[in-house]
């Protein structure tokens, strides 16, 4: 079934204004609405579960340089993952896409960060530090704020990575 009822959002061109939908978030084989809102313009993409089973939408993802928003916790709560370790966040970041470790509805899961779900994404796969670096950074880049913003938080995120690195180092 398509999505419906997005047209005048779709339609929007004012370049201040930043899309982000939830898409994908389904397991029915067929379902479109990934490639509808990448269509439609959205910069992120809210998890975004099925997208593997449309493995074109990686080129025009990448075209349109969107991040997917992975929410480990969510997907195993709302049973989209019966098994953490079955999570499309390796598969997609190891294709190239870029991908952003996010709690979902922290109302809902009273989960106001995403600390416990970056740390289920490492106990469920063989994730590098370097990877792990990787995605928090593509978060960054791909926050829904001004580039001060963006330039603020690689400046602080730098200096507190540098100095919990020290702490491993001596």
């Amino acid at each position: 079934e398509r999505s419906r009822g997005l047209g005048d959002v779709y339609k929007r061109q004012d370049k201040n204004y930043k899309k982000v939908f939830h898409s994908g978030e389904t397991r029915r084989i067929g379902n479109d609405n990934v490639e509808i809102s990448i269509k439609g313009g959205s910069a992120r993409i809210g998890h975004g579960v099925n997208i593997l089973q449309r493995p074109f939408i990686k080129e025009v993802a990448e075209k349109k340089n969107v991040c997917f928003e992975i929410s480990p916790v969510s997907n195993v709560f709302l049973a989209f993952l019966d098994d953490p370790r079955k999570s499309h966040a390796f598969t997609l970041f190891n294709m190239g896409v870029p991908i952003s470790l996010n709690s979902d509805d922290p109302g809902k899961f009273n989960n106001e960060d995403s600390t416990f779900d970056y740390w289920l994404t490492v106990i469920s796969s063989d994730w590098s530090l370097k990877q792990l670096k990787l995605v928090a950074l593509y978060s960054i880049h791909h926050a829904i704020c001004s580039e001060g913003q963006k330039e603020a938080m690689l400046k602080s995120f730098d200096k507190k990575w540098n100095d919990w690195i020290e702490k491993f180092v001596k």
